[in-house]
């Protein structure tokens, strides 16, 4: 996703085929699709809904990490959280 600025922010589903996951899987989360795309991006957001489903998530925790992680690098990540509500919606 880019916002008006034209800067990314990191989509999980968009980073990899999702007919053919098997072919990015690695022994090292940083060798896959995924940490790739992530390092393109200016930001991660993380969305709770009200069972904080993404930290059950290993691939989450991981994204979540990297922008921790690396915010001391020379090319940090922002990490955007967001909440749900009682209708689930966002923010």
């Amino acid at each position: 996703l880019r916002n008006a600025l034209g800067l990314a922010y990191w989509v999980c589903a968009y980073a990899n085929n999702q007919h053919k996951l098997q072919e990015d899987i690695s022994a090292n989360p940083r060798g896959t699709s995924f940490y790739k795309a992530m390092k393109l991006a200016i930001g991660v957001v993380l969305i709770l809904d009200r069972d904080a489903t993404p930290f059950t998530r290993i691939w989450c925790c991981f994204e979540e990490s990297i922008a921790v992680e690396e915010r001391n690098t020379g090319t940090p990540l922002l990490l955007d959280v967001a909440a749900t509500d009682a209708s689930n919606e966002a923010h």
